[in-house]
């Protein structure tokens, strides 16, 4: 009589090893992308109240390119608006 082989069972990968280090650096890319998205959504709000509170109802075509702006392209933006006497000379290098 033949003794029966044991069943083949598929493994799960443990929290240490090589699959799951892929997964949770992917996780953690993924949360720190999501919270960069809001950092910019807050920063790009943030000037908006600004503008308005120093010049008054703000355009949608404005309020579009502040919020579609990149990182460095918003920073610019903030550092005009200290010295920008109207709404035009925020953005009038950005053109």
């Amino acid at each position: 009589m033949r003794t029966p082989r044991p069943q083949k069972t598929t493994k799960v990968p443990h929290e240490n090893e090589v699959g799951s280090d892929f997964l949770t650096g992917y996780y953690k890319l993924v949360i720190k992308c999501i919270f960069l998205e809001g950092q910019m959504a807050g920063r790009a709000d943030l000037i908006l109240k600004i503008l308005a509170g120093r010049f008054g109802k703000i355009p949608k075509r404005i309020q579009t390119k502040v919020r579609k702006a990149p990182y460095v392209l918003v920073d610019k933006f903030a550092e005009r608006l200290l010295t920008a006497q109207t709404l035009e000379q925020v953005f009038e290098r950005s053109q």
